[in-house]
């Protein structure tokens, strides 16, 4: 028999021991990322047991994992694909786990669905519903164990069914009043086509608790119940057996036969310039009870604020500076209805003034780098900002936004940075929306402890897009044949030195007459065949003497110089 052993110092089990007859043995689920010392000794009963022979093997942190996870989606099929692990032999592998889950709305899962296929298989398809995010893990589980788990996010466009158009009425008295929201149906229209439509009252006194759903409505066309002086924000999104489309949203506002409030101000505390006072009068021939204020800020990457209903005719809040922000205000009767709204608007100011040097440029990468995390990315710089006060010295931070052209309210991207930071790399990915080639505003600012300095905006083109196979420009391939002169450059000087060690070398050989005559009789030297004489000869074609070639010796050194 033979006693296997193994141990392991930082593995949780420290050791393990075997006694078999073959000469061959697996020990399976051994720990990743971790080092074992293995020994086999022969065990006999005529002679006891022989010396151990020791090995050591590494396990590594990736053993068993499959080899380039990939997906390709055609319609509502989904394909992966992997290659078999390459520390693992084929026979090995007994089967591939494959399991996956839909990201609910804080991106994680909740559950897996899996199955499992046979250790030949090296893709997997399954039908996925459209509008959805996946995440899919691919494990090997082979004759050692199970591998290291792979995984890959499938994120499934949504179905071109989403709402095209849609606006909304008010038709009747002061109550019961109806808003009828109509849709038209999208291109790829499909007979079981269903939509999901939900509403919120945004002015309502329970702000936006006040949220109904309605949910598989077969028809183009909806009528809800409203109030006179309310906003109502509606969606609607239509879905099918195979996935959902893509969300409409629409605001409605409906007006109301009461005046609006009058003298709507809002200014400015002298001293706080964060600080921003609100005044009004009421309207006339209505009996208000309340006043419901709303501030927005449109231009803001985050910013929100709750109705807030106030019994006396001014308000008072402190706000970040350098916004510009739309006050509102309303009036509610003691019978609840609503009056119509008054609008006043407002900057502040900012104590700091923009960035310089603000650029937005396209990073650069090689035609290798195609298939890299980072090939379409665009490196953002700027400078320290403008000081306007000398206050302005305590920013601490910058403010980096990301909107599109055609709608500068809809931000795709905004992130925060430290005041130590003066570059900034954005690239495509699955959380944003950007798409290279294609241009954007970019937006930058200073943060400070009231708010934020003034905003600095470029029209920039988002990445780059590599073309394949272009031929090289003329400058380039000007370069190409500089390139190829450059040897000539460094080639002369090492021919120069090599030419001036020539020549010392040839003047030392004719200072010293022995070297000459033993390099000599070297250089002519003549070996005897071994036919003719048992012993080498050598023959000098020189008249002097030989010199002492044959035997070298301490006291007679070949070279004198």
């Amino acid at each position: 028999h033979y006693q296997v052993n193994w141990t392991c110092s930082s593995c949780f089990k420290k050791h393990d021991s075997i006694l078999v007859s073959k000469t061959k043995y697996t020990f399976k689920n051994l720990e990743h990322s971790r080092t074992y010392n293995f020994s086999v000794k022969a065990m006999t009963t005529k002679f006891g047991s022989g010396e151990a022979s020791t090995v050591t093997a590494t396990i590594t942190d990736n053993f068993g994992a499959v080899g380039s996870l990939s997906q390709s989606l055609s319609e509502n099929n989904l394909t992966l694909h992997w290659d078999m692990p390459t520390d693992v032999e084929k026979g090995d592998v007994q089967i591939y786990q494959i399991s996956w889950c839909q990201e609910e709305q804080y991106y994680y899962c909740w559950e897996r669905n899996t199955i499992n296929s046979t250790g030949n298989a090296t893709h997997f398809t399954m039908q996925v519903l459209s509008g959805y995010t996946y995440n899919f893990y691919v494990q090997a589980y082979t004759a050692y164990g199970v591998g290291r788990e792979s995984s890959i996010q499938v994120i499934v466009p949504p179905l071109a069914l989403a709402v095209s158009y849609g606006y909304g009425r008010a038709t009747g008295g002061n109550y019961g009043l109806e808003v009828s929201l109509h849709w038209w149906r999208s291109h790829s229209y499909v007979d079981n086509t269903h939509y999901d439509f939900k509403y919120r009252c945004d002015d309502c006194l329970g702000g936006h608790d006040i949220y109904r759903s309605i949910r598989s409505i077969n028809q183009t066309s909806i009528i809800i119940d409203v109030d006179r002086g309310q906003r109502y924000t509606l969606w609607n999104k239509a879905h099918a057996a195979y996935g959902f489309g893509t969300q409409a949203q629409t605001t409605v506002l409906i007006k109301s036969k009461l005046g609006p409030v009058t003298s709507l101000k809002a200014v400015i505390d002298p001293k706080e310039k964060d600080r921003v006072h609100l005044s009004w009068k009421a309207p006339a021939h209505s009996s208000i009870k309340s006043y419901i204020v709303v501030i927005e800020c449109p231009d803001c990457a985050s910013f929100k604020t709750d109705p807030v209903v106030r019994e006396e005719t001014n308000f008072t809040q402190i706000l970040p500076c350098g916004n510009s922000y739309k006050f509102t205000v309303r009036g509610v009767t003691k019978d609840s209805k609503r009056t119509q709204e008054s609008t006043q608007t407002l900057s502040l100011p900012a104590p700091v003034g923009k960035v310089t040097n603000f650029t937005v440029k396209p990073k650069p990468f090689k035609p290798d780098d195609i298939l890299g995390d980072e090939k379409e990315c665009s490196v953002i710089r700027w400078g320290p900002p403008q000081e306007k006060e000398p206050s302005s010295a305590e920013w601490n931070g910058y403010e980096i936004v990301v909107r599109t052209i055609d709608s500068p309210k809809n931000i795709l991207y905004f992130t925060n940075t430290s005041k130590e930071t003066q570059e900034f790399t954005l690239c495509v990915t699955e959380r944003n929306e950007l798409q290279a080639g294609k241009e954007y505003f970019f937006e930058i600012r200073v943060t400070v402890p009231c708010g934020f300095g003034e905003r600095a905006r470029v029209i920039a083109r988002f990445a780059s897009v590599l073309v394949p196979n272009q031929p090289p420009t003329s400058s380039a391939r000007k370069q190409t044949v500089n390139k190829g002169l450059n040897p000539v450059i460094w080639a002369v000087p090492v021919a120069v030195i090599g030419l001036i060690l020539v020549v010392i070398m040839i003047y030392f050989i004719h200072k010293s007459r022995r070297l000459e005559r033993s390099m000599f009789a070297l250089m002519t030297r003549k070996i005897i065949d071994d036919d003719d004489d048992d012993e080498g000869g050598v023959t000098f074609h020189s008249g002097e003497d030989a010199p002492l070639i044959q035997g070298f010796s301490d006291d007679e050194p070949l070279v004198t110089a």
